[in-house]
């Protein structure tokens, strides 16, 4: 598949190209920025990709052109090319300290404690020529989103959030804990079956209530 997508687009590079390409794509439909997604679909560079970041092909212009952009050459990413790079999934922390404690059980890789700021991630997202972002809530916070809100805030221009649902709430709580993270600046959910109630399947009430309310809100899951 990156094979094939490599001949029409600058790069898609990453641990699970279809899940992460289409999650990217549903970002971007939802923040009205589709033509981001012909101008690049980038996604987590690794190092054992088939293609690295010397090796993107630039897109056809007459893809280029179907960019509602004033000017194709308005826009370039670090190596002037005229397309974004957008990481679409990662993760920020701090080192577990207050205001932005871990919750209960829950710790930093080894050694990456230190590491997983958002300024860290800044600095490496400058270096790699990254222009924006998605943060996804990490499991070491489970559902006290401060320090992602925080980022948010801090660097609207950088950041897009998706919020992790919470399951263990009534149908009604969820949704309106949703619909108040919405508030905050986060525009997208994600599921993890992992945090479920035991015995307990993303398809319970609450489940099925957190579904309805993020396609409502017009929020990719």
């Amino acid at each position: 598949m990156l094979k094939r997508l490599g001949r029409h687009f600058p790069i898609v590079c990453t641990l699970q190209p279809p899940r992460n390409t289409l999650l990217l794509f549903m970002i971007l439909l939802t923040l009205g920025r589709t033509n981001t997604f012909v101008e690049a679909l980038v996604s987590r560079v690794h190092s054992s990709s088939a293609f690295s970041l010397s090796q993107r092909i630039q897109p056809p212009r007459h893809l280029l052109r179907m960019a509602s952009t004033s000017s194709v050459d308005s826009v370039s990413n670090k190596d002037g090319f005229p397309y974004r790079l957008i990481d679409s999934h990662h993760h920020v922390w701090t080192a577990g300290l207050l205001p932005y404690a871990y919750a209960e059980g829950q710790s930093a890789p080894p050694g990456l404690q230190e590491k997983g700021s958002v300024e860290e991630f800044l600095g490496l997202a400058a270096n790699a020529g990254v222009q924006r972002s998605l943060i996804v809530q990490p499991i070491l916070y489970m559902f006290d989103h401060s320090y992602v809100r925080a980022a948010l805030e801090r660097y609207p221009e950088k950041f897009h959030g998706m919020l992790v649902a919470n399951p263990t709430l009534s149908p009604q709580e969820a949704t309106a804990e949703l619909g108040r993270l919405q508030s905050q600046g986060f525009n997208s959910v994600r599921f993890n079956p992992y945090i479920w109630p035991a015995g307990e399947k993303m398809d319970n009430p609450t489940g099925r209530a957190l579904y309805a309310e993020a396609g409502r809100r017009t929020m990719p899951v």
